[in-house]
């Protein structure tokens, strides 16, 4: 199971003020791009393992980002790529509504609301 678990979000804080300290540590990060499509697999795979809701975010906003970039260019993600997107995606929004009572297609919303997609 990939779930991060709900304590590490809310240890000794309201769940949505843990959600926007762990979420907002991502910064805007994004995780280093590897050229090399196995060795990126690998590298995401790790990404998603690690249950770290922070590195899981920064995951999703760097496949956004190069999903934006290559759109800008008439080209589409590889296929593995959006994959690993749909996956993180899956289990770090699936967590996260479920936790809040807010159904997934509300969460980009409120994310944004907490300053937290861009």
């Amino acid at each position: 199971d990939f779930s991060f678990g709900y304590s590490k979000l809310s240890e000794g804080n309201s769940f949505t003020d843990a959600l926007r300290e762990a979420l907002s540590s991502a910064g805007g990060e994004r995780l280093e791009w590897i050229d090399n499509a196995h060795l990126r697999g690998k590298y995401f795979q790790e990404v998603l393992l690690s249950c770290d809701p922070a590195q899981m975010f920064r995951l999703v906003q760097t496949l956004y980002h190069r999903a934006q970039m290559l759109a800008e260019r008439g080209k589409k993600n590889l296929m593995a790529d959006e994959a690993i997107l749909k996956k993180a995606e899956r289990i770090l929004f699936g967590e996260i509504s479920e936790v809040l009572g807010i159904g997934r297609e509300e969460l980009p919303a409120f994310l944004e609301e907490l300053s937290c997609l861009r």
